[in-house]
């Protein structure tokens, strides 16, 4: 983890599946690194001592850099979520007549980032 890769988020794609970073090549960002991109949250304090524990991390998500600029780089969310589902099809065996089988089918969809906005914190994991 390198602060000189942390930034902000500067834009979100409308369908919330990559945002862009205000950091770029001229920051050393490259293609494949991985970011967690995330909001402040409320501070949290230590119900025993009263002290500060540091301020909540409202995680929106993770994602892979797939494009870089010089001062900008396109992170695209790699959260994914599998989905199954029954399927119901006829099946023709010749000789017999046609009945219906069930099987499941499975998806796998890539989740948007979920409450990113402009100005959402994005942190360098590698």
């Amino acid at each position: 983890m390198n602060k000189k890769f942390d930034g902000m988020v500067a834009s979100i794609q409308k369908d919330g599946l990559a945002v862009v970073v205000n950091k770029g090549s001229s920051s050393g960002v490259k293609v494949g690194m991985h970011y967690l991109i995330y909001n402040k949250g409320e501070e949290i304090m230590d119900p025993e001592t009263n002290v500060s524990l540091g301020t909540l991390e409202i995680v929106c998500g993770k994602g892979i850099v797939t494009h870089v600029q010089e001062n900008m780089a396109t992170i695209k969310s790699s959260e994914k979520d599998t989905s199954v589902s029954k399927v119901i099809r006829p099946k023709f065996l010749r000789g017999f007549d046609p009945f219906l089988s069930e099987t499941e089918e499975r998806s796998l969809k890539t989740l948007p980032f979920d409450g990113a906005k402009k100005g959402s914190l994005a942190r360098c994991l590698d």
